[in-house]
């Protein structure tokens, strides 16, 4: 069985199995009373290698049952939780490409909540208009989106 993992979570794999081979001190403190409530043997004094033991108590009972793939996050592979209802993002869009040409965001935006009750942020709108092409600069030049806040002047 083929698992892919990060880099992070091949690194608590080894942790975990040197916490299995009782190599590896696991610690956990109580942070109400500041008491220990469980402590194992260790071959390391690093305090990284110790708050990663920590949160191996979670992932235990998974990698006693599956293996190294009980290690690997369950949200892999799966949609955003803050992603825009398509409807609203095509009503949006479609005002954008029909009445919004040449108006600037906060403009869009404000009769996008007035008129239409359509609830999103003006950030979302300037996104969207630099996504289309619709935003232009102070020069006239197209703004393009191409990549993690980076612009492109067209």
């Amino acid at each position: 069985m083929l698992v892919t993992m990060t880099d992070r979570e091949l690194y608590r794999l080894g942790i975990i199995q040197r916490v299995f081979d009782r190599a590896l001190l696991q610690l956990f403190m109580d942070d109400a009373t500041g008491r220990l409530m469980h402590l194992r043997f260790c071959d390391s004094e690093n305090a990284f290698d110790y708050m990663m033991a920590t949160q191996q108590y979670i992932d235990n009972k998974r990698y006693r049952e599956l293996g190294p793939a009980g290690l690997v996050s369950q949200r892999r592979g799966k949609p955003g939780n803050h992603q825009l209802n398509t409807a609203i993002r095509d009503q949006t869009l479609q005002f954008i490409r029909t009445r919004g040409r040449g108006m600037n965001p906060s403009a869009i935006w404000r009769i996008l909540t007035t008129e239409y009750g359509v609830r999103i942020s003006k950030e979302t709108v300037r996104k969207m208009m630099i996504t289309t092409g619709a935003l232009r600069n102070r020069l006239g030049m197209t703004l393009m989106f191409t990549g993690h806040l980076k612009l492109m002047m067209i």
